[in-house]
């Protein structure tokens, strides 16, 4: 009996070491410093705002030769998962109202 909570003690002072060593190589890949973080926000930002110059620019050529109304039909076939894929959506206002 005594052995047996020996052997329970020493199994749980074993697994607890390898779990601690585990966590410890896992944080320190994981390891990044506040300016790393907003380097890496910063450049997924300018992607994000070189992605929505270009469809801006798209839906602004669009209209040019079409009114805001039909843009709907256009939309839904160019850019209509942009909010999904990337997380930017597109508003359209005519007149102070908004068309879509």
């Amino acid at each position: 009996m005594i052995f047996t909570k020996i052997n329970k003690t020493l199994f749980f002072l074993a697994l607890s070491l390898v779990l601690f060593i585990i966590a410890y190589i896992i944080s320190q890949k994981n390891n990044f410093t506040t300016q790393e973080l907003a380097a890496i926000a910063q450049t997924n930002l300018h992607e994000k705002e070189d992605i929505a110059y270009e469809k801006l620019n798209e839906i602004n050529k669009y209209l040019e030769t079409t009114s805001p109304k039909k843009l709907f039909s256009w939309y839904r076939g160019n850019i209509f998962n942009l909010y999904k894929e990337e997380g930017i959506s597109i508003y359209v206002y005519e007149n102070d109202s908004l068309r879509f």
